[in-house]
């Protein structure tokens, strides 16, 4: 057997097992007259890729014992163990592989970050500087993401002092975004606007990602002109950046600008409104009272064919909430009551209206179906 031939049957194995087909992948796996390295890493990663761990881990350690450990296939398991939620698995795989290379630093930087337990992913970053692995792009956008998290000025601070001295290998577009949102989020959006400024390479993730940045801090008409820039370029406005300044103008109260937006978005560039666009738009009505407005977009003036999401619902129901409006709130409870029947939230709202409204005798029907976790949320939310 020749060594093209060795090679084509790991490229039909790699391909079936990239596709998640590990039935077959495993099939032709037995059949092939010989197997070398590139083999076992392709069924080792199609394994973890899908979530068999366990049949990852015999074939990993069958063919890489101790002294051969092979860093792409220990990178492939620390994903996957990290992606269905076993990370105390991924760090033990992590530990135990001495020569890491980027990719299998990210890996484990990334789990923790997928987690949400910023610390940890820190924490591996500043490990990955003392053992002297070099970061790429990105292990600086995934570290940014963590950062950003935690919302500690600090760490935004140290991570941007060590992309400053590497700007050449460090910086391009995404990470970039990955920064000014960190910056954002920790509160300085005046070295969040002076990095989005400098880079002479901005796309949309760029602008939709500055937009944000001032929305979550209530600065819509900032929002607005950075908007307005990007309209003055070479780029338009994508369906994602609609939704960050949508959700300016909700953070800033500024219903009519909002308003006008989302016509905007769909009579000038033709972009049809997701569940998103319409959740931004019934928060900013309902953030300004106009509840019976927010519930008239819902039900009537949405694109045929389209069924709210529970997220629009919920939207209006915490509005209904805010303003004491039990009608539209019995009416956005019960969707959501028939859509997430398990989602004890939904009849703590409806409860905490009723309560507002006075209507003592009706919060105990308000938890429906789901009486024994409604009620009890319920009361612990009112102080009961």
């Amino acid at each position: 057997m020749g060594k093209l031939d060795i090679q084509a049957w790991n490229t039909m194995v790699g391909k079936y097992a990239e596709a998640g087909d590990m039935e077959f992948a495993r099939d032709l796996f037995d059949i092939m007259p010989e197997r070398n390295t590139h083999t076992y890493i392709a069924m080792i990663t199609g394994y973890a890729t899908v979530g068999k761990m366990s049949v990852a881990r015999k074939l990993l350690d069958a063919h890489f014992p101790l002294e051969e450990k092979s860093s792409v296939a220990y990178t492939a398991m620390i994903t996957g163990y990290a992606r269905f939620g076993d990370l105390h698995a991924a760090r033990e795989m992590f530990d135990e592989l001495k020569n890491r290379d980027v990719a299998s630093w990210n890996a484990m930087i990334a789990g923790y970050a997928q987690a949400g337990i910023a610390e940890e992913a820190v924490a591996i970053f500043r490990l990955m500087l003392e053992a002297g692995c070099l970061p790429n792009q990105t292990t600086i956008a995934t570290v940014a993401s963590s950062c950003a998290l935690s919302g500690c000025p600090s760490l935004a601070n140290l991570l941007q002092t060590y992309v400053d001295g590497h700007p050449t290998e460090l910086l391009n577009s995404h990470t970039v975004a990955s920064l000014i949102d960190l910056h954002s989020k920790c509160g300085d959006l005046h070295k969040a606007y002076d990095l989005f400024c400098k880079w002479k390479h901005q796309d949309l993730v760029c602008y939709s990602t500055m937009i944000a940045g001032f929305g979550i801090h209530g600065r819509g008409g900032d929002a607005i002109n950075v908007f307005n820039e990007l309209g003055k370029s070479n780029l338009k406005p994508d369906a994602i950046c609609f939704v960050s300044l949508l959700a300016s103008c909700s953070h800033s109260g500024m219903v009519e600008e909002g308003k006008q937006y989302f016509k905007l978005m769909r009579t000038e560039y033709h972009i049809l409104p997701t569940t998103e666009h319409y959740m931004c738009l019934v928060d900013l009505l309902g953030r300004a009272g106009l509840v019976e407005e927010a519930y008239r977009l819902i039900t009537e003036e949405g694109p045929s064919g389209m069924k709210p999401q529970a997220g629009v619902w919920g939207a209006l129901l915490s509005a209904c909430r805010s303003y004491c409006n039990v009608d539209i709130g019995e009416a956005a409870a019960k969707r959501l009551m028939e859509m997430e029947p398990e989602n004890s939230g939904n009849y703590v709202l409806l409860s905490n209206i009723y309560a507002k409204a006075q209507r003592w005798g009706d919060i105990c029907q308000g938890a429906g179906s789901n009486e024994e976790q409604g009620v009890e949320a319920s009361w612990l939310e009112l102080g009961g």
